[in-house]
């Protein structure tokens, strides 16, 4: 399955994950290696923090997330872009 097929998946499963701290991902599709890596990071710097700035239920959402931006990092960059430009 291609990149943008895999996001739309899992915005069928996390539907918020569109307006969350991805969004430049999952919803404007900014694909490229550096919006994603900026994602990844700042989801990863927020979860450290998890107790006192994420309400409970949001934590397995920004977990599964983190998760599917590496997915996506897996897929190289040259591939994901045409995608766009298809």
């Amino acid at each position: 399955m291609r990149a943008i097929g895999k996001i739309n998946q899992f915005t069928a499963l996390y539907p918020d994950s569109e307006f969350g701290p991805a969004h430049i991902v999952l919803s404007d599709y900014n694909i490229d290696d550096e919006s994603i890596k900026w994602c990844l990071e700042f989801i990863e710097r927020m979860l450290v923090y998890e107790d006192d700035y994420i309400h409970p239920n949001k934590i397995s959402e920004l977990r599964a997330t983190c998760e599917h931006l590496k997915i996506l990092l897996s897929i190289p960059e040259i591939f994901r872009l045409a995608e766009i430009e298809d």
